[in-house]
């Protein structure tokens, strides 16, 4: 009897492996995946200003603070930027004191008002403590015994427990040499 059982029980795994490599299971499909576009939002028109074109933009760890830059689709000087403290339903110009042209921005973690912005392709950086009221000018990131940035293709900033901010510039200097530069920004008065 117990042969019997064993040989019923061997028969029908076989079987369920037969009918398992044979049986193809049915695709699963999510769709075509497609861009779409969303307008910039304002008040006025869904936009932040006529002809405007956001070239980069952060958002904050509240996820209602938000910086975008428009780059050169803004004619200046005085060169743009923008920000909203409401996730986006109401926008302000900030008008850097630098001069420079904003294509690129980052916000630090765990500060929404400390933002570094850069320009690319004349590669200087800035930042701002308190929001983007008033501005520092880092200018061109070099390190002392380096080659100057001669493109900035990215900014990011990080922060430590003791309150030092870490300005971090990726980009290429003369001859096409990829590099990174950091900028250390101490200030234990601004910890979190």
């Amino acid at each position: 009897m117990k042969r019997i059982v064993t040989r019923i029980i061997n028969t029908v795994i076989l079987v369920l492996l037969l009918a398992s490599s044979v049986a193809w299971p049915e695709p699963v499909s999510a769709g075509v995946s497609e861009w779409s576009a969303e307008t910039i939002p304002s008040t006025t028109n869904n936009m932040l200003a006529p002809g405007t074109d956001v070239r980069d933009f952060a958002v904050g760890n509240d996820y209602k603070t938000i910086y975008a830059v428009p780059g050169d689709s803004v004619a200046g000087p005085p060169f743009k930027m923008y920000k909203s403290v409401d996730a986006g339903t109401k926008w302000t110009t900030i008008v850097p004191s630098t001069g420079i042209r904003a294509d690129l921005v980052a916000i630090a973690p765990y500060d929404n008002n400390f933002v570094v912005i850069a320009n690319n392709s004349t590669p200087q950086v800035c930042f701002s403590v308190d929001g983007g009221v008033s501005w520092t000018t880092l200018g061109i990131p070099q390190a002392a015994a380096g080659a100057a940035a001669a493109v900035i293709s990215d900014i990011a900033v990080a922060t430590t427990s003791s309150g030092k901010h870490y300005i971090a510039v990726a980009g290429w200097e003369a001859g096409n040499t990829g590099n990174i530069w950091y900028f250390p920004y101490n200030d234990i008065t601004r910890l979190v």
